[in-house]
């Protein structure tokens, strides 16, 4: 175990239940912009989603996809989306990754080619899609991705920060973010520990992010500095 995850163990609790469960979109609205998406999609293209946060490491929502490591020119991935669902209560956000367009930038993550059986093609896309798209904070685009080490620039379904989205928080300052990554804590765990995942895979992918780096460091000293399990009280952002 690093040292993180060994902090993460020790000063934070495993997962915190929200005290109301927070909104998420209705199946119609979710198939509503599945098939405005698929309208985009060229006659006999194989589907593939690139995926920049905790789709790369949990391939369970991507049954059968192969995957590979890519990178997404033209967007930057950052901590700028407050999370309600997962890392994170209605009542103390911690913070979730999103992209978005930026010239001269690139996104490292993975990408994922669907089954291309169509029973299985519908069942990973529609699982991988519930996940990405319930909170509402996400637009989903084609986007071109470039896998690694060497291959052919490929068409993707990619899941946009949406700036008009009342989650949407922008560019925090680096020291505001380590602090709700530090002490946010949600149904699925502790923030810290998806910033952990995100920022190893992508060490592991050969793409590592120097933001994430960065943050992961912050993260790490605070984490040092709690004297116990309650040091830090979560940091409660108005949603």
């Amino acid at each position: 175990m690093d040292r993180l995850a060994e902090l993460i163990a020790a000063r934070l609790p495993p997962r915190r239940e929200p005290r109301t469960p927070a909104p998420k979109l209705d199946e119609a609205t979710l198939r509503a912009a599945l098939a405005g998406i698929l309208a985009g999609r060229r006659t006999g293209e194989r589907l593939h989603l690139f995926s920049y946060g905790a789709l790369m490491w949990e391939r369970d929502v991507v049954p059968g996809a192969e995957a590979n490591p890519a990178e997404a020119p033209g967007f930057a991935r950052s901590f700028c989306l407050r999370d309600i669902h997962t890392r994170g209560v209605p009542e103390a956000p911690g913070l979730t990754l999103g992209i978005r367009p930026a010239p001269g930038a690139r996104c490292g993550g993975l990408l994922y080619a669907l089954p291309e059986e169509p029973e299985a093609e519908a069942r990973a896309l529609l699982t991988a899609w519930r996940q990405e798209m319930s909170p509402g904070f996400y637009t989903p685009a084609w986007l071109e991705a470039l896998p690694h080490p060497q291959g052919r620039v490929t068409r993707a379904i990619g899941f946009l920060a949406d700036p008009a989205h009342p989650l949407f928080v922008g560019d925090m300052p680096e020291g505001e973010q380590a602090k709700v990554l530090a002490t946010a804590v949600g149904p699925q765990g502790p923030d810290a520990e998806y910033l952990r995942r995100a920022d190893g895979m992508l060490r592991d992918l050969g793409l590592p992010d120097p933001a994430l780096d960065q943050l992961t460091r912050r993260v790490s000293a605070m984490l040092e500095g709690m004297v116990g399990a309650t040091g830090i009280e979560p940091v409660t952002l108005r949603v």
